[in-house]
């Protein structure tokens, strides 16, 4: 979905509600004719449905199937059926509810931006009562670094020297500040309280809380329509899939009855019904003909 069709839609969803609003207003406000009402409602079926049913031709055509489809069918009938109120409404619901789910995108796709700009580029490595900046990459498990105030920790690891508070609310939810003390686990991306802490890595950079929650929202946001149609269309295949081995297990039980009932061939007929039959041999049907 691109963001020129996000804008639409949200414009959508606009226009549909100011149209039903002018509708209600001229109809049991101002008391005008019927026609005269109903000018907003076929501005919103033009202006709104047509786009919105040209989007779902497109979807029909690349054999992408869902509820939307149903709205739209809802929105042909209802102005074949003269109820332009209730087309406008559908219009509503379909645009209103792409529009609220771009909205929510929108707020995960910033949340993403934000956690990018809370990743930490640098660790304080102590060694021999000496602190060296390193990168992020260099930090090993075992190493003992040092997390300043109001610093990000930089990797999970374990408290070793220190008492204080962490922040963790933005990647646990949180509210609270967490209590620090010698033998605390941490968590990286979380931001230090008032004091300084001195921490074990357990874990390199790349394998962190920080580093796995970065890829996980990545690759959900990366992949959400694709993922969506391709669950689709594995849902689509297995119930193809059940509904032929359904089939397989009656025309078996059907030529197992056939050679009860006539031994010796599986050629002759049980019943009028019996056109068709598997080969148990063969992986496909084979179409018999027969006289009564």
């Amino acid at each position: 979905m691109t963001e020129a069709w996000r804008r639409t839609t949200s414009l959508i969803a606009i226009l549909s509600l100011g149209g039903i609003a002018a509708h209600l207003l001229l109809r049991f406000g101002l008391h005008t004719n019927a026609t005269v009402q109903l000018i907003p409602l076929w501005a919103t079926l033009a202006i709104g449905g047509i786009p919105l049913l040209y989007e779902l031709l497109k979807k029909l055509a690349q054999r992408q199937f869902g509820s939307d489809l149903l709205a739209g069918i809802s929105i042909v009938s209802a102005v074949l059926l003269g109820e332009y109120l209730a087309g406008a409404i559908v219009v509503l619901m379909l645009a209103g509810g792409e529009a609220l789910e771009n909205y929510a995108v929108r707020n995960a796709t910033s949340v993403l931006r934000a956690l990018a700009k809370r990743v930490p580029s640098a660790a304080h490595r102590r060694r021999n009562s000496q602190i060296i900046n390193i990168a992020l990459d260099e930090v090993a498990v075992g190493d003992t670094l040092a997390v300043f105030p109001h610093d990000i920790c930089p990797v999970d690891g374990v408290v070793v020297e220190g008492h204080g508070m962490m922040d963790e609310s933005f990647l646990t939810g949180e509210p609270f500040k967490i209590t620090k003390a010698p033998g605390s686990t941490v968590i990286s991306g979380a931001i230090n309280g008032e004091s300084a802490l001195t921490i074990t890595a357990t874990k390199r950079a790349v394998d962190s809380r920080y580093a796995k929650i970065m890829e996980v929202m990545r690759d959900s946001h990366a992949h959400q329509s694709s993922d969506a149609r391709d669950c689709t269309s594995k849902r689509v295949r297995r119930n193809d899939l059940e509904r032929y081995r359904d089939a397989r297990r009656g025309l078996r039980s059907f030529d197992s009855r056939c050679r009860r009932a006539h031994p010796g061939s599986d050629r002759r007929p049980c019943s009028p019904q019996r056109a068709a039959c598997r080969d148990p041999a063969a992986g496909d049907f084979r179409f018999i003909n027969f006289r009564r």
